[in-house]
């Protein structure tokens, strides 16, 4: 299993909002006042997720989910994540699909 970790990391307001702004821009994306939910994902694979006022009353909230690996089939039906019957579907339905 993966281990999430969490970080108290505590950045000033006004440069969090900038970050955010920035960070919305590369992914070709755009978060503001008309628009203040970001939900979107990095080119490694990463999600990332802000709010700012007036949805967040708290202020700016950024949240980077980053994965380190992806698991194989096998590896899910062991660790009890996905039933044998569920992967064999998915399987062979991805394999007829390919056939398109």
């Amino acid at each position: 299993m993966a281990a999430s970790s969490r970080s108290q990391v505590v950045i000033a307001e006004k440069s969090l909002q900038v970050a955010v702004r920035n960070i919305a821009r590369a992914l070709g994306d755009e978060i503001g006042e008309e628009k203040p939910l970001l939900d979107s994902r990095l080119p490694d694979g990463s999600r990332v997720a802000a709010v700012i006022p007036p949805s967040s009353v708290g202020g700016t909230t950024l949240t980077i989910r980053i994965y380190s690996r992806f698991f194989t089939a096998e590896e899910l039906v062991r660790a009890g994540s996905v039933s044998p019957r569920c992967s064999t579907a998915f399987a062979m339905r991805w394999n007829s699909a390919a056939t398109f």
